[in-house]
């Protein structure tokens, strides 16, 4: 009985001590399915951050992309400015994407001082109308050999032909002028170079002629009156030969004064420009004396 007793207090131990060990694996168990579920959580949630972070940064990349394009198109200093702000808000790990469109935004500074510069010396050059200016605009011109600067170049080059088209044209119409007054000055001075020797000869002799007949043909006095008519005779001639001198430069003048208006007018007229266009100066058809071959 006492055997029977003791084996089953020995039973009952190994029982109690089995259950206790059990409930002690499933303790042990549920933590540490605990543990690792947390874990998982925490790096769950860990990556989850890692993903939105870096969404976030694409989008701040992507933005800065956009506010340069817009900075290029616009050339205003507000979209500059906002270009360079969103630049500056890209992540460290960025660096090689910020490091490329801080490049591109200084070229553009530099692109639009390459601009700035080329208007100056336009100006420069349309006021003064230098040869010096001129060369110095078109070298800033040929500087332009970006394609972002292709339009701008164009519309400078086609500015400072039409200055110098301008210029030669001014030329051309001054060298005329002068052509045509020095002929019509010329005229004039021949004219009066001739009257001026004519005249004198020409009346002078007819006053001795009647001198003397006064000093011979003193006593009768129907005799004196011979030689003043024939004075008169003598005179009237050289009077209208004056006269004739005279008109004779009076027509001359209006001569050369047609010629210039005509030649104003033909300068003038859409077929001289035309002509001027293909033949450059020498094609008004400014002949000697500033007379004009059309005429």
């Amino acid at each position: 009985m006492e055997l029977d007793t003791q084996r089953k207090k020995v039973n009952n131990v190994k029982k109690r001590t089995l259950t206790v060990a059990i409930i002690v694996l499933i303790i042990i168990a549920g933590g540490a399915f605990g543990i690792i579920h947390h874990n998982n959580e925490v790096q769950a949630e860990k990556i989850a951050k890692q993903k939105e972070q870096i969404q976030k940064e694409k989008d701040i990349l992507e933005n800065a992309k956009l506010a340069t394009v817009k900075a290029y198109e616009s050339r205003e200093k507000n979209d500059i400015d906002t270009a360079n702000e969103a630049i500056n808000k890209l992540a460290d790990r960025q660096k090689e994407n910020k490091s490329e469109l801080n490049d591109k935004m200084i070229k553009l500074e530099a692109f639009l001082k390459q601009i700035t510069n080329v208007n100056t010396a336009l100006a420069k050059a349309t006021t003064s109308k230098s040869s010096s200016d001129i060369d110095s605009a078109q070298s800033l011109i040929d500087k332009m050999t970006d394609d972002y600067l292709k339009n701008d170049k164009s519309a400078a080059q086609k500015k400072l032909n039409d200055l110098k088209e301008q210029i030669t044209k001014e030329k051309a119409k001054i060298e005329a002028d002068n052509k045509a007054k020095k002929g019509a000055e010329e005229s004039v001075q021949q004219v009066q170079k001739t009257q001026t020797v004519q005249s004198p000869t020409e009346t002078e002799q007819p006053q001795q002629t009647y001198q003397e007949p006064q000093q011979s043909y003193q006593q009768p006095e129907t005799t004196q009156q011979a030689p003043q008519q024939n004075y008169q005779q003598q005179v009237q001639p050289q009077q209208g030969d004056v006269n004739a001198d005279q008109n004779a430069y009076q027509d001359s003048w209006n001569k050369t004064a047609e010629m210039y208006r005509q030649a104003e007018e033909w300068r003038n007229s859409p077929e001289a420009k035309a002509e001027a266009e293909r033949n450059g100066p020498a094609g008004h058809g400014l002949g000697e004396m500033g007379e004009w071959n059309h005429y």
